[in-house]
This record gives C-alpha cells, sequence and structure tokens, in this order.
C-alpha cells in the first residue's frame, strides 16, 4: 500500500491499531507492505532502481475530494502503473467524485494506451440497512480481454473507447479540469454558453 499521508500510515499501524484493514489482511496471511509518500513517485522510483511489483491488481483510490491528484491521471503516471502490473494485469481506479467527471480522462488515457475497459458501479447499502456504505463508480482497465468479458458477463457495462472525442490526453505537461467540471442542476443554460 503506498499513502501520502502519514497519519494514515500511523492510525493503520499494530500499535494504534484505528484503521483495521492492515491488520486483518495480516492476520488472514496476507504480507503488507506499507510505503508512505506520493504513491506515483514511490512506484517511479522503485522502478529506477530495478524493482517491478509485477501487481495482479493495482487500485487507485484518490480522486473523491474536490481536490484530485492530477499527476495520478496522466500519460506519464498510467505508463508506470503498467510496468507494476503483470501482463494480464488489472488498474482498478475509484472515480467517484461530486465535481468532476473523471470517466472521459480515463477513457482517454485507456485508448492511447490500448487497455480494455469497463465501468463498475456499486450500489449503496440503504438497501440492506448499512447506510454507512456509499455507492462508488470504478473503471477497470486491463489488457486482457478474458479479465473483461468476465465482469462484463456479471452485468457491468463495457466502455466502447472508438467514440471518445475531443478531450485532449492529460501528460504531465498539459491537463485541464475545465471540461470535467459536473455541471448542477440548477445551472441556467445562458451560462454554459448554449442559446
Amino acid at each position: 500500500m503506498y499513502d501520502i499521508n502519514p497519519a494514515v500510515v500511523s492510525l493503520s499501524s499494530d500499535e494504534q491499531k484505528q484503521f483495521t484493514y492492515c491488520l486483518n489482511a495480516r492476520s488472514r496471511g496476507a504480507k503488507v507492505e506499507i510505503i508512505g509518500g506520493d504513491a506515483r513517485l514511490a512506484m517511479e522510483r522503485e522502478l529506477y532502481n530495478g524493482k517491478s511489483r509485477q501487481f495482479d491488481v493495482l487500485a487507485l483510490d484518490a480522486f473523491s475530494s474536490d481536490s484530485i491528484p492530477v499527476h495520478l491521471l496522466t500519460r506519464e503516471a498510467m505508463e508506470i502503473y503498467g510496468k507494476h502490473l503483470k501482463k494480464d494485469g488489472v488498474l482498478a481506479l475509484h472515480i467517484s467524485n461530486r465535481y468532476l467527471d473523471l470517466e472521459p480522462v480515463v477513457q482517454r488515457l485507456a485508448r492511447e494506451l490500448s487497455y480494455k475497459m469497463i465501468l463498475v458501479d456499486s450500489p449503496d447499502g440503504i438497501e440492506v440497512g448499512q447506510d454507512w456504505v456509499y455507492a462508488a463508480t470504478w473503471i477497470l482497465l486491463s489488457r486482457s480481454q478474458e479479465f473483461i468479458d468476465k465482469v462484463k458477463a456479471n452485468g457491468e457495462m463495457q466502455e466502447d473507447l472508438s467514440e471518445v472525442q475531443g478531450l485532449p490526453l492529460w501528460t504531465d505537461d498539459y491537463a485541464s479540469i475545465f471540461r470535467i467540471i459536473r455541471k448542477p442542476d440548477w445551472l441556467p443554460v445562458w451560462m454554459e454558453g448554449g442559446q
């Protein structure tokens, strides 16, 4: 696990036991390593030192706030992630966000880097009496069509990347959130530049 916030690392420790995910995973026999600092920079450093993690799954869950780390959604960042994945590995991106529509950004990156893509929505827990469970939108990227087909067989939606038009590719040199800002329902049409 990579985490930029030292407080989260501390709260996940054997001493603090506030966030128990790592402790629970260890109790089930998993090897858990927490690397502090910016995940992209840490992964880049690992590659520089000749270490590719060869993950089956790499999950990025950093985009739900109103201040997203744009540097984690660029072509260069995606290339780093790809070097840490197994050949048929899966890159899972949690894109739930009240303010920004990140799906077109990921679609554009997927098309550029030849990933297959599927969108997975999980419902909130209200129907089953767990109001602390929030709905989430994830995009799964893989070069394995077999994996995508298995997820699609469960009723998830595969994205047609051939229709992604107009959004410039996010790179380390260029990224703009203006075209992906979610417009509130109350916004008058004339403010959007429409007629």
